[in-house]
């Protein structure tokens, strides 16, 4: 390999394996989420799930949340709900006889995250 090359391809590695390097050590600022499920509640027609689970994203914080699912459906790692409370403050939940949510947050709740309706099921909060 000749001084050229070497200096071509010294070029194209140096800066890669920086661009690299950086990109790895960003990903270790992220912090990794869990989730644990609290509840699961099956609609009264069988297709859908409405679950209540933690999230806990260590330095980030805990925060209780509840998603609706298809029927057999499972919780991703970066699922997001329609509902998000601080800390562990479950709400209670149950379908109502139309196909609607019923939602009771818990008094003293701070809410992050509230939604109207998801999934095309609407939430009458309490």
């Amino acid at each position: 390999m000749n001084k050229r090359t070497r200096s071509l391809v010294a070029i194209a590695i140096i800066p890669a394996a920086l661009v690299g390097g950086m990109l790895w050590w960003l990903t270790g600022l992220v912090p990794e989420c869990s989730n644990s499920p609290v509840s699961q509640l099956e609609s009264p027609d069988k297709t859908r799930s409405l679950i209540v689970f933690t999230r806990d994203c260590g330095h980030a914080g805990l925060n209780t949340q509840a998603a609706i699912l298809p029927a057999g459906g499972t919780l991703d790692a970066d699922a997001s709900g329609f509902l998000a409370l601080e800390g562990r403050r479950a709400p209670s939940v149950r379908w109502d006889a139309y196909g609607n949510l019923e939602v009771t947050i818990p008094e003293g709740a701070v809410v992050v995250k509230q939604q109207p309706e998801a999934g095309g099921i609407s939430i009458i909060y309490k």
